[in-house]
């Protein structure tokens, strides 16, 4: 039986089957059902095989969606042609009712020329306003110590759920600028706030923090502690296990879950570190020379890391970097931190 050709039924406008097994369904309206679907499958430990899914309408948003969950079979109701050609482009097997020219949307003119499927995907969530981030605005900051200044004039500015390399050469005061953002040090002048609050007001797990660790140490503490140190809700255990697999499991280290922390290689730390934000729930991330001490094949599958991250959970990211190679892999925006004179 082909369940994708059924009816809808009972108010439902999307239907996610794994062969003929219905394993997801919403009755919500626009695009919320197929975020509703990502986050379930991004929760969701178990492997999907033969993903088909019963849609009411399809417009290229949709179809993006559709291709970036690895479904391979669609039944929209009404398709338009952008969706029609993106799913053929990806081999993506459509059955359709009817079709237009476009839907009646603006985000269909909007992604009109946008083709790549993660460019899609980040502009949705934030049309969407599935962003997890806040802004930042860092306005004629100076920053030093006993109200001396170290570097003066920092302007930058970053959307919520942006991500942004700050280089700079060593001594020029990226690490005061960490310290300051951690609320550590206080700016000497200029202010800096967060999502328009005063940085001194926000709660301190807005902010998390990742470095690469240079000691070598060795205490029996395993990753499912570490990870469970940033929850700063009371949950119950059942909810708080689930909180510390999944915000593993996004960052490739659900495996590590009853690892010895002080036994791990420096990337497996690292991926260990950035889940422990994730279940504080941060809102902003600060890297700190996030590749120092790493090997070529950690370097690389961090960078994966940051640029899924980027994509899907949509923090605001903070990477402070003197990597050359890093940057290139991010393609992030850059601010330069420069000698000034004296």
């Amino acid at each position: 039986m082909d369940m994708i050709k059924q009816e809808l039924k009972n108010g439902n406008t999307l239907n996610i089957f794994n062969g003929e097994e219905l394993i997801f369904s919403s009755k919500s309206n626009w695009l919320n059902p197929l975020f509703e679907a990502d986050e379930f499958f991004t929760n969701n430990p178990q492997k999907f095989d033969n993903l088909m899914a019963h849609d009411t309408a399809g417009g290229k948003a949709a179809a993006a969606l559709m291709i970036r969950m690895n479904i391979k079979r669609v039944h929209f109701n009404l398709v338009s042609e952008q969706a029609l050609k993106l799913l053929k482009e990806y081999n993506v097997e459509l059955i359709y009712d009817k079709k237009v020219d476009k839907l009646l949307c603006m985000t269909e003119d909007l992604l009109s020329s946008e083709t790549n499927i993660d460019s899609i995907y980040s502009f949705l969530r934030i049309k969407a306003k599935k962003v997890s981030g806040l802004s930042i605005d860092m306005n004629n900051v100076s920053i030093g110590y006993n109200k001396k200044a170290v570097f003066k004039n920092l302007n930058l500015s970053l959307k919520a759920g942006e991500a942004v390399v700050i280089n700079g050469e060593n001594g020029i005061g990226k690490t005061t600028l960490i310290r300051t953002l951690l609320g550590e040090l206080s700016p000497v002048s200029g202010s800096i706030t967060i999502d328009g609050t005063n940085i001194n007001k926000i709660e301190k797990s807005t902010i998390g923090y990742i470095k690469q660790e240079k000691e070598k140490q060795n205490f029996p503490t395993n990753v499912r502690e570490v990870v469970a140190m940033g929850i700063k809700e009371k949950l119950s255990k059942k909810d708080k296990n689930y909180l510390i697999e999944t915000s593993l499991r996004k960052c490739r280290a659900n495996h590590l879950v009853d690892r010895n922390y002080y036994t791990l290689s420096g990337g497996e730390k690292q991926r260990v570190s950035i889940a422990r934000t994730l279940a504080q729930k941060a809102k902003i991330l600060i890297f700190d020379e996030p590749t120092s001490f790493l090997d070529h094949e950690s370097e690389e599958e961090l960078a994966q890391i940051l640029q899924a991250l980027n994509t899907t959970q949509m923090p605001t990211i903070l990477c402070i970097t003197h990597d050359v190679e890093l940057i290139k892999k991010l393609n992030w925006r850059v601010y330069k931190m420069e000698r000034q004179d004296a």
